[in-house]
Order: structure tokens, then sequence, then C-alpha cells
């Protein structure tokens, strides 16, 4: 099951869906949120749709249908296995879903604001955050679908989960090698690049010596990689150089775009 999550493999849901009751995986996937609303403090809310068995056969139940489209057929399952066929989400029941995930399982009811206040009066009231319900799933295995999680992201994946904690409000950091951030070209035009999403990236320089002996390409090339996006960057090969870290935010947050610290082999001991 882990790799089928890292993975992405539908083969495995599939055989899932096909041997799991609809009417179970419909009461565990309401516990997440799904097929119905969240409760967010705006207008317009859809339900979106998470079927069962009684979903079907309301459906279908005018006199336009006959029983044979009411039934639920073991193709239906299948395809709901893979989050297709009749599953219809809204984006905001997905990130609440993963957010339950994350929380260890507690559901909070989300906002668009922390605070409201009253022109009128000045007086500021604070939305406190407040548990929803709890999940019914063992810890361990919320544990085991969290650690499944972590191996989905490869390094592209950082960029579009930066620009996400931006949007969001905080202050992203994205801690990769220089192997990996070459990997990534694409992820950073489009997401950091694109986006201007101010974040600074804390890259591995593997294979880099002071001395100028590169036996590794990964050091040959990693400057003009940042050079040919024009991505500025600071390098950093001993304590005294720690404070250009600090300025890498500072120069990140100042032109909303990504800036790179190089922490340089000798230092940080990759290859020690």
């Amino acid at each position: 099951m882990y790799k089928s999550i890292v993975v992405s493999c539908d083969t495995y849901y599939y055989v899932l869906g096909s041997e799991t009751e609809i009417d179970d995986t419909h009461r565990f996937m309401s516990e997440l949120g799904f097929g119905q609303k969240t409760g967010i403090d705006i207008e317009g809310e859809l339900t979106g749709v998470l079927p069962s068995r009684e979903w079907k056969r309301q459906r279908f139940a005018g006199k336009d249908y006959r029983e044979e489209h009411r039934k639920w057929y073991l193709g239906d399952s299948v395809s709901a296995g893979i989050g297709q066929g009749y599953n219809a989400f809204t984006p905001i029941q997905q990130a609440y879903a993963i957010a339950t995930i994350a929380n260890d399982g507690v559901a909070f009811r989300p906002h668009l604001v922390k605070t409201v206040r009253d022109v009128r009066t000045g007086e500021t009231r604070v939305i406190e955050a407040q548990p929803a319900h709890t999940l019914t799933a063992k810890p361990e295995h919320l544990a085991f679908i969290r650690s499944a999680l972590v191996g989905v992201n490869r390094e592209g994946l950082a960029f579009s989960a930066a620009a996400g904690i931006w949007a969001g409000g905080k202050t992203p950091l994205i801690l990769i090698q220089n192997t990996g951030l070459m990997e990534s070209g694409d992820s950073l035009r489009g997401w950091a690049l694109g986006l201007n999403v101010p974040v600074v990236l804390m890259v591995g320089y593997r294979g880099w010596t002071r001395h100028g002996v590169n036996t590794d390409t990964a050091a040959t090339y990693t400057e003009r990689f940042l050079n040919a996006f024009g991505v500025h960057y600071y390098l950093v090969e001993g304590d005294a150089d720690a404070p250009r870290i600090s300025v890498a935010f500072e120069e990140a947050k100042k032109t909303r775009r990504p800036v790179a610290v190089l922490v340089a082999d000798e230092y940080h001991g990759f290859n020690r």
C-alpha cells in the first residue's frame, strides 16, 4: 500500500475498490468531509457528491430511469476506488480532508479570516479554531498514510508546495540538494519564478570544494544552472558565513523572487 500511494497506482485501487463495499467507503469518506459542506464562512459552498447505494437509487429514481439504472455495479466501485465515477469533490473538501489527516485525525472547520473588526464600534472578534470532530481511524493508520504522502513528494513538487505555503501567508523554505534542484528546473520556472514566490532554497552543494577541484559534475553545473534562471545565490562555507542566510531571506522578501543559499560541501559534510 505504501508504494501504491507514493506512485499513485490506479490498478492497486481498482482492485481495492472492487473488494470494498461501497457503503463502507462512503461512511469512512464522510468522516473526511466529502459529500457535505465543510462550513467555511463563505456563501455558495457546494456539497459535492460522495456516492453510495442509496445515493444512486435516489439519483436515478425518476420515471425516466429503469431499475438497472439504480443498481450499484462492480464497475461503479472500481471507478470510485480511484476517485472517479460518480465522485465529485470540491477543492475545499479535498483541503479539509488532507488537513484532517495531517492533524492526527482532528478536523477543524475552515475559516477565511483570523479576526473580524466591526467598523462602527472598532471591536475586534477573534475567530477561534474549534475542532469539528475526530476520525475513528486508528492513529497508527493515519501515521502510515502521512509517511506515504511524504514519499509522494519529489524535489520538483517542493516548489508547488512552497507556492501554497506563501499563498497561505507563511514564509516557505526549500531544503534540496543541487542534483534535485537541477532535476526541478521546470517547477522552478513555472511555480517559483512564474508566480514570483519569495522562497529561499537551501541547496546542498554536492561535489563542491573550496580548492577548486570538482570530481562531481553536479558541482560543475550548479551555479551555471542558477545563473541561467536568473536566481541570485549566496555561498555558505563556514559559520562566519551564516548571516548570509538571513540576507537571503530579506532579499527574497524584497524582490519577491527565489534566492538560493549554497551550503558548501566541506561545511555540511556530505562527503566526509
